[in-house]
């Protein structure tokens, strides 16, 4: 009645779940394999921005003081939160020139106390105090090298790499 034939065309119900099996690993494979890579292509790309941003930061903090620095007279180490500079200013009402005497000052961010930015305060009537800059640092410090010289050490973040800056005073080398 029924008669089985040699050459049957088709697959077996086990030969059809082990094809489906392979497939199935074979794209969850590719399909890690491209989120991993996604996730850290965009991770690198926010490193990468984060890092340059950073730079501009210290870079426009770097700009500001050597402004300061680079005129100043003299130089006085007060701590690693302080330095204070004199600054030959010209009188309004003439042309001599009148020292005026600042203080470079580490301070808690008005926002963040966690992290710190330098504050500018004219010591010198009219008193008066100015932030540097809206950027935050977890670490600011001064330390002298000489006595016309002073290495500002600037980290942005917890995790960033501490830089170095090297301020002259008075355009000394």
């Amino acid at each position: 009645m029924f008669q089985l034939k040699n050459n049957q065309k088709g697959m077996t119900l086990i030969e059809l779940m082990l094809a489906v099996a392979l497939t199935v690993i074979i794209f969850a494979g590719i399909a890690t394999l491209f989120t991993h890579t996604v996730q850290h292509g965009w991770k690198g790309n926010s490193d990468r921005l984060s890092h340059v941003q950073n730079q501009i930061d210290i870079n426009t903090v770097e700009q500001v003081l050597e402004k300061y620095i680079s005129v100043a007279t003299a130089l006085s180490f007060i701590n690693e939160g302080q330095i204070d500079l004199t600054i030959n200013d010209p009188d309004d009402s003439s042309t001599t020139a009148v020292p005026i005497n600042y203080s470079l000052v580490v301070v808690n961010h008005p926002t963040n106390s966690s992290m710190k930015t330098i504050n500018l305060i004219r010591n010198t009537a009219p008193v008066s105090s100015m932030q540097l800059s809206s950027a935050q640092f977890s670490q600011i410090s001064f330390s002298l090298i000489d006595t016309k010289s002073v290495r500002l050490t600037i980290k942005k973040s917890i995790t960033s790499q501490a830089q170095d800056i090297i301020l002259t005073c008075g355009g000394y080398k």
